[in-house]
Parts: C-alpha cells; structure tokens; sequence
C-alpha cells in the first residue's frame, strides 16, 4: 500500500487537505447571517482552530489554550491560516452556534478527494456468495 503522500496521491496529504478544507471555509461555506465579517476572531478562524484542535488531538479545549499561548500560535498562522486563534471559550461559543448539516460540504469534498485517491476500494465489500 501507498504512503498517503506519494506522487499519485498528492491530494491526500495532510497539507492538500487542510488546504481544501480552508479553500472551502473561505469560499464556499453558507456563513449564518449572525456572524458579521469585521467580527474577532472570525468564523473561519473560530473553524479552521476546531479542525486543528482534533487535527493535533487535543484531549481538551483547556490544553488547547495552553499550548497556543506556547507553541501552538505559530503553527495555527503557519499550517491552517489562522489569522487571529480565538481562546477555548471563544471558540467553543461560537461553533456551537454551526448546523453540523452546514458542514456537510466539506465531507463531500473531502469523500471526493478518497475515491479520486481510489483509497476506498480497500474497503470494498466482495460477497462470495451467488
């Protein structure tokens, strides 16, 4: 099997995907009429620090916290585009607020860029029978 980031499967690595995932957030995900677009921290900062909390697996939104004011910062503005990392609270408020059915785009994408992949035929049911 194919290391995820091998010449044929370029855009299956973690850098191509994150890179969809942002390219999705700023231009095409329905922004809810509350969110104004001079708001701080942004709605697409408050998403795209949510993706790199369970992207860095983070057991908890206090460590979190912790680690951006440490080392973490650097790697939100460097990795994911994060212009201004909101706080745990702050965060957790305002993706609260999200219809998990508006993020369902980014899953579409995201499927997409596996069957392109062709990563899901490994995980084709065969039957034996008939």
């Amino acid at each position: 099997m194919k290391p995820l980031s091998s010449p044929g499967r370029k855009q299956l690595s973690p850098s191509a995907l994150i890179q969809a995932c942002y390219l999705y957030f700023s231009t095409q995900f329905p922004t809810p009429k509350k969110h104004q677009a001079t708001e701080k921290p942004s709605l697409l900062d408050c998403i795209l620090v949510g993706l790199a909390v369970f992207h860095l697996k983070f057991p908890s939104l206090l460590q979190y916290d912790e680690q951006c004011r440490k080392i973490t910062r650097s790697n939100l503005k460097t990795l994911y585009r994060v212009q201004d990392p909101p706080c745990g609270t702050t965060l957790r408020e305002r993706l609260d607020e999200l219809s998990p059915k508006s993020l369902r785009g980014i899953f579409k994408t995201l499927f997409a860029f596996a069957q392109r992949g062709k990563i899901l035929e490994s995980y084709r049911f065969q039957s034996f029978l008939g």
